[in-house]
């Protein structure tokens, strides 16, 4: 349920007519930042940050997409020029900024704990790895139990 909650207000921010709500979803954004960069991170714990990060993301296409689609079809498919770039627009505030908190965040987190950013390769290949297994395996399942994925029935 909290992920549906997520979808509704990430609905309302984006369509309601004053940035109230966009501008709290990205005091959101900053207070995850706030959140990781004075804590003291080892390699391994800043697999699991890496890891979050992968699942944050994938379920923040997989909501734009939802919230996408509701708007469309609640607009009786009637795409202008102005939607387009309005929708545009905020999808791509909320989009950058995720992506920008994530920069600074691991910016500051390598930084201060003198973390190689170098790891970040391994980190790649280490998921990498993961994937290659199962999907030979025809297991998805260990993908998602690796990175923490909480997989949501579409269908609620």
């Amino acid at each position: 349920t909290v992920l549906l909650i997520q979808v509704v207000v990430l609905n309302v921010a984006i369509n309601s007519n004053n940035n109230a709500l966009i501008t709290l979803l990205v005091a959101n954004n900053f207070t995850e930042l706030k959140s990781h960069v004075f804590k003291k991170f080892e390699e391994g714990s800043l697999l699991q940050v890496v890891c979050a990060d992968i699942v944050e993301r994938f379920q923040l296409v997989i909501f734009l997409t939802l919230v996408t689609v509701q708007n469309i079809s609640k607009d009786g498919y009637n795409l202008n020029k102005a939607w387009i770039q309005d929708w545009g627009n905020m999808v791509f505030i909320v989009w950058c900024t995720e992506h920008l908190v994530d920069w600074i965040k691991h910016a500051f987190v390598t930084k201060f704990n003198k973390i190689d950013p170098e790891v970040y390769d391994r980190y790649r290949s280490v998921i990498w790895e993961h994937f290659c297994d199962a999907w030979k395996l025809r297991q998805p399942h260990r993908v998602a139990k690796h990175v923490g994925f909480v997989s949501l029935p579409i269908s609620c």
